[in-house]
């Protein structure tokens, strides 16, 4: 014959083995230590979150220079790079201008009073 305390005590450990997989903690009454918590999930920075990062700052590089230096001065300086090794090729590649990169050196030079 079974004993029914039995069934009652596996119960309670399969919940308490349950709350710790959630991160929960446990502790007796009375005992002197940490009061139950529960343990807060890692923060983890996403990969999206920094690849956007990175491009909002290649960017705003790229707008800043074409923005700041005359444009003809500029685009002889990219196709120089052009000209240049891999490295250099890769470089030019980036630093090219864009559309995007054309409207914010526009503001750019709205600001400084350039055009």
């Amino acid at each position: 014959m079974a004993d029914p305390n039995r069934d009652d005590f596996y119960g309670r450990v399969a919940r308490l083995e349950q709350a710790h997989a959630r991160g929960h903690g446990h502790e007796a009454a009375g005992a002197l230590g940490r009061s139950a918590y529960f343990r807060p999930s890692p923060r983890r920075l996403p990969v999206l979150r920094g690849s956007v990062f990175v491009l909002a700052t290649v960017i705003g590089l790229k707008a800043t220079l074409y923005g700041g230096m005359p444009e003809d001065v500029y685009l002889s300086r990219l196709a120089a790079l052009k000209q240049g090794t891999a490295i250099e090729r890769v470089g030019a590649f980036l630093m090219t201008p864009d559309p995007v990169t054309g409207w914010l050196a526009d503001i750019w030079r709205d600001a400084r009073g350039l055009v």
